[in-house]
């Protein structure tokens, strides 16, 4: 019988658009979750193809379970969001290396890791740095032979709570973005992404091999090209207005300490602003054999804005939104 794929995060945006990705493939898939009712309801919870395991990254009767039997697993489940570098770290680099240390210890064979590209700029911000420590930490305890570590850029996409202040902005007369002129940042459909490590389960690329992955745009795109594109899909012309670096950052120690103020992690902080206003965003990563992105963001955009709109996340409008494909669902968690 097929060795099952186990994932972690699959209640989470991208995990969550993995593993119906897995699922369509015909793929057996065990999962690792706190929370069975943040499954997306889309995913059927007596597929015979789908196994659930309750529990988290510091559980380890848990992981046991999890990856006991499996072929590959994909670590998806990472932190976002933290009060301080603590909370980041705790998820981001030890709960990778609670998932690779009981990976060896059960014989699975294949490990890919999903980090971020933010682990190449460690210096921005704590959540950079603990992304590429939980990078050093599984290369650190897993066979370098069969692993597999995929940094992400900006990944949009059906579902997402993250991106949709940034697609709302492209809907507005005028758009207004914080951001720098020069700046060049790829960008990735997560249908792109979750098909990719899908293809990486059964693919023989390994060595430890870090990929930047995109969705096909060399050199990424700079904020001018994005709003066209998203103008463009609209049928209408957009003017940008990228906001200075001081003003966002006044606004991210306002927000930092109303954060610490009511014990919430803050969604703008000078440390995202450091990532925000940061020059090179774009992915340099190697080819990946026998596979390629399907949707740039011209396209990604009004499948987004469509997806957003139906589901009531944004208004509906009179102007069609030129896209094509399907809408898939999910959750807007890493």
């Amino acid at each position: 019988m097929q060795k099952p794929v186990a994932v972690t995060g699959a209640t989470g945006f991208v995990g969550g658009h993995l593993l119906a990705a897995l699922l369509a493939s015909g793929q057996r898939v065990r999962v690792l979750v706190r929370d069975v009712a943040r499954l997306s309801p889309e995913i059927e919870r007596d597929n015979d193809l789908l196994e659930i395991v309750e529990g988290d990254l510091d559980d380890g009767t848990a992981l046991e379970k999890l990856l006991t039997g499996a072929g590959a697993v994909i670590h998806c489940a990472g932190a976002i969001a933290a009060l301080n570098g603590q909370g980041f770290f705790k998820v981001n680099q030890t709960g990778a290396e609670n998932v690779a240390k009981a990976a060896v210890a059960a014989g699975v064979e294949r490990f890919i890791h999903v980090s971020s590209l933010t682990a190449r700029e460690p210096h921005l911000s704590d959540y950079a740095a603990s992304k590429q420590a939980g990078e050093d930490s599984v290369a650190a305890n897993f066979p370098q032979e069969n692993l597999i570590i995929v940094r992400p850029p900006a990944i949009y996409g059906p579902g997402d709570k993250e991106t949709l202040r940034l697609i709302r902005a492209l809907t507005k007369p005028v758009a207004i973005l914080p951001g720098r002129a020069d700046q060049k940042i790829s960008l990735m459909y997560v249908c792109d992404l979750a098909d990719l490590l899908v293809h990486l389960v059964d693919s023989k690329q390994g060595g430890g091999a870090v990929f930047e992955v995109d969705d096909g745009r060399t050199g990424g795109y700079g904020f001018q090209e994005i709003v066209e594109l998203a103008a463009k899909a609209q049928d209408r012309t957009m003017p940008l207005v990228l906001l200075p670096r001081l003003l966002v950052g006044l606004a991210g120690v306002v927000t930092l300490a109303a954060a610490k103020l009511f014990g919430k992690p803050a969604v703008l902080s000078p440390a995202k602003v450091r990532e925000l206003y940061h020059s090179d965003w774009a992915a340099r990563g190697a080819l990946i054999k026998g596979w390629q992105a399907k949707v740039q963001f011209g396209e990604g955009f009004g499948l987004t804005l469509d997806w957003y709109r139906q589901n009531g996340w944004l208004p509906a409008s009179g102007m069609r939104v030129k896209s094509r494909g399907t809408l898939d669902n999910g959750e807007s968690l890493e």
